[in-house]
């Protein structure tokens, strides 16, 4: 009996004395967890090799101390510069390479630099390495040609002035009379006469011997009306649309005249350097209710190569 009552004690001792004391104390030590943000800082490397680096979106997480919020974020970057390798399975325009990354407290102070624990200077030594190794995938898709010779483009065609002499013969000058600023108009001679001919090419124009305003021009004379809406280009088997900001018209008797003249953004400069380092392209006019297709003749692909050439040797930016 008395084994009984000494057992029954001990029972009621623990549940109404000791368990009442354990969680009291949880909820008296136990640590809040506290806010953070992950900001990442990205290199972005479009197709021709421009680069550009800035800050994406913060990532907002939650944990009890500074270090432990430490080594989640670095687990987010070891994540995000695998999760960016680039996939040789798809086409690829662009690559983004994770720099570094910055750790803010609850309080929006950034906590990087200042946060220390055991294995921090293991971790950061892995960096470096793991950053050239991510630089170096570059190779799963330098097997494209076209992006081969679009890099070879871009190195001989530099700011070059002298150089640019050689490409004179192959454009008319124009000078806008009623301009204060000196402009120049440079079009290619293939295409400056103004017959009833379909052609697309670009030209551009200097103001005081620099190159500005790279435009796109299309003519295109049918015996329908199209009403052109949209452009698409198969380029080495590659496709590629353009939505012209605006089209014209005209008759010239029974044929119809519809034309663009658009001022190039870098939203279009895969399209050109594309067409321009291009082996063979196909234009497919998409219009209100009807199409047209054929090839680019390769004077085109070749005009739009001296023009883009030429624009970069003058000091052009695209």
């Amino acid at each position: 009996m008395r084994s009984l009552k000494g057992f029954s004690f001990f029972i009621n001792f623990i549940l109404f004395v000791v368990l009442p004391i354990y969680i009291i104390c949880v909820f008296i030590f136990k640590k809040e967890d506290k806010s953070y943000q992950y900001i990442e800082t990205v290199e972005k490397e479009d197709l021709h090799g421009e680069k550009s680096v800035y800050e994406i979106g913060s990532y907002e997480f939650k944990s009890q101390t500074d270090s432990d919020a430490f080594e989640k974020a670095y687990d987010m970057f070891f994540f995000s510069l695998g999760d960016n390798v680039p996939n040789p399975e798809y086409e690829i325009t662009e690559t983004i390479l994770p720099l570094k990354f910055r750790l803010l407290n609850e309080n929006g102070s950034d906590i990087t630099s200042i946060v220390m624990f055991d294995g921090r200077n293991s971790l950061e030594k892995n960096v470096p390495k793991l950053i050239e190794e991510r630089r170096n995938f570059k190779v799963l898709y330098e097997f494209d040609d076209l992006y081969q010779k679009i890099l070879n483009f871009k190195k001989e065609t530099k700011p070059n002035p002298s150089k640019a002499k050689s490409y004179e013969k192959y454009f008319v000058q124009s000078k806008d009379e009623f301009s204060k600023e000196n402009i120049v108009f440079y079009e290619p001679v293939l295409f400056k006469k103004r017959n009833e001919k379909n052609r697309l090419y670009c030209y551009f124009s200097t103001n005081n011997g620099k190159a500005c305003g790279l435009r796109f021009t299309l003519y295109n004379f049918s015996f329908e009306v199209l009403d052109i809406k949209n452009l698409q280009f198969l380029i080495d088997d590659k496709l590629f649309e353009y939505r012209p900001q605006n089209v014209n018209n005209r008759f010239f008797g029974n044929t119809r005249l519809e034309w663009m003249d658009d001022l190039l953004t870098h939203r279009n400069k895969e399209l050109i350097y594309s067409l321009a380092n291009s082996k063979s392209a196909k234009l497919k006019i998409q219009g209100e209710s009807l199409h047209l297709e054929r090839k680019i003749s390769q004077k085109e692909i070749q005009s739009i190569c001296q023009t883009l050439a030429y624009y970069r040797m003058l000091g052009g930016k695209y």
